[in-house]
């Protein structure tokens, strides 16, 4: 875990606090059957860099604090189910 915090730059608290509250959420108790819980990679673009999307995206929710999350027609529509739930809770 401590590997995989420093290579996102994230905490390692953080990452077994998501761990556990996706086994509680999806009904998992334990941490060795977590690997039944899935994580996708998300994607951070500053604004104010140089590269620009390739298209418009397809769905985009603005929130709180100047956040933006982007979400483009590829995306395979069970991750863009997934995140609108997230965002959600």
């Amino acid at each position: 875990m401590a590997r995989v915090a420093r290579q996102h730059d994230v905490s390692t608290a953080l990452i077994y606090t998501w761990r556990r509250k996706a086994c509680q959420a999806s009904g998992v108790a334990g941490s060795s059957t977590a690997a039944q819980v899935g994580f996708v990679e998300a994607v951070v673009l500053d604004d104010g860099g140089s590269k620009q999307a390739p298209s418009p995206p397809a769905v985009v929710v603005d929130l709180p604090g100047g956040r933006r999350v982007n979400i483009y027609a590829s995306a395979p529509p069970g991750v863009a189910a997934a995140v609108l739930k997230a965002l959600i809770r």
